[in-house]
């Protein structure tokens, strides 16, 4: 094996792994967040509570819209339930990102 193929099966390795956790070709490099998104309304419907979700996101915007479009995607309550009340960073993949818990991806 020459130092193209290596170089080669390197690449493929690591597009594989980006690719089964999800994230977008310069997420790797980006740190992530876990959020605690809570809507106004939506407890208890259908034994679900909808009305707190966690969500990994890089920003606070980014996790509700998350939220949202999952909600409005499936047509889940009414839309003045699904507005957001509080949004809590739990954890952060930085361990200088100023939140107090560190989670690994």
């Amino acid at each position: 094996m020459d130092d193209d193929d290596v170089s080669m099966a390197e690449e493929t390795i690591q597009d594989d792994i980006v690719n089964r956790a999800g994230y977008e070709d310069d997420a790797p490099t980006e740190h992530r967040r876990l959020y605690l998104v809570t809507l106004k309304g939506l407890h208890g419907i259908t034994g679900s509570n909808y009305q707190a979700s966690y969500v990994v996101a890089t920003d606070p915007t980014s996790a509700y819209e998350k939220v949202r479009e999952y909600l409005d995607k499936h047509d889940i309550g009414f839309p003045r339930d699904r507005a957001m009340d509080s949004i809590k960073t739990v954890a952060d993949t930085n361990p200088y990102g100023g939140c107090d818990t560190l989670f690994f991806m």
